[in-house]
C-alpha cells in the first residue's frame, strides 16, 4: 500500500511539471503564431502588430534556447555514458569545420584576386 502512495504521488507530480511546462510551451506557440492569424479589425486594440511581433520573435528565440539546451544535453549525456562516439562524432565536426573555412579562405581569395584585376 505504501509503494501504491509513493507512486501515486510520484504521477501526480510528473503529471503537474509535464502540465507546467506544456502550458509554457503553448504559450510560446501561441504568441509565435499569432502575428500570422487573422486578426478583428477594431478601433482600440489589446496589443499593437508591432507587440505581436516582438512576442513572435522572443517565443522563437525560446524554442532556439529549448533546442540548444536540449543539444547540449544530448551531448553531456553522450560524453558521459558513450565516449568513443563523442570522440568520432567531434572529430567528424572538426573536419567539417575545417572544410568549410578552406571553401570560404577560397571564395575570398577569389574575391580578392577578381577586385585587384579591375
Amino acid at each position: 500500500m505504501e509503494a501504491f502512495i509513493m507512486g501515486l504521488g510520484l504521477g501526480i507530480a510528473g503529471v503537474i511539471i509535464v502540465a507546467f511546462f506544456k502550458n509554457i510551451i503553448d504559450g510560446w506557440i501561441r504568441d509565435r503564431n499569432a502575428f500570422d492569424q487573422p486578426q478583428k479589425v477594431t478601433h482600440t486594440t489589446e496589443k499593437t502588430p508591432a507587440e505581436m511581433q516582438r512576442a513572435a520573435e522572443k517565443a522563437d528565440f525560446n524554442f532556439f534556447l529549448l533546442r540548444l539546451a536540449f543539444v547540449i544535453l544530448i551531448w553531456i549525456a553522450m560524453t558521459e555514458y558513450l565516449p568513443e562516439l563523442t570522440n568520432t562524432v567531434q572529430g567528424q565536426l572538426v573536419e567539417i569545420l575545417r572544410i568549410i573555412v578552406n571553401i570560404m579562405l577560397a571564395i575570398l581569395k577569389t574575391i580578392d584576386e577578381l577586385l585587384r584585376h579591375r
